[in-house]
């Protein structure tokens, strides 16, 4: 699973998952993207990825300010 905790924010964060990296541009359709879940101000999240195809993932944090304050731990099997 993914787990997002927020710190001290005062805006809304959220976690996306993409199966295609994105390289400093906009997300499209293009990017795959498949999973997101969303922040408000202080709190934690956890996104369960068990149904998910092996292979490769990207994880993408989003911000509605320049900084935010946050820990991203991701639990998964090898």
């Amino acid at each position: 699973y993914i787990s997002l905790e927020a710190n001290n924010i005062n805006s809304d964060i959220d976690v996306i998952l993409f199966t295609k990296g994105i390289k400093n541009g906009p997300i499209s359709a293009s990017s795959a993207f498949i999973l997101n879940g969303g922040l408000s101000i202080t709190g934690s999240e956890l996104i369960g990825t068990s149904s998910l195809a092996p292979g490769t993932y990207y994880i993408g944090i989003a911000s509605g300010q320049d900084t935010a304050n946050y820990n991203l731990t991701v639990f998964g099997k090898k």
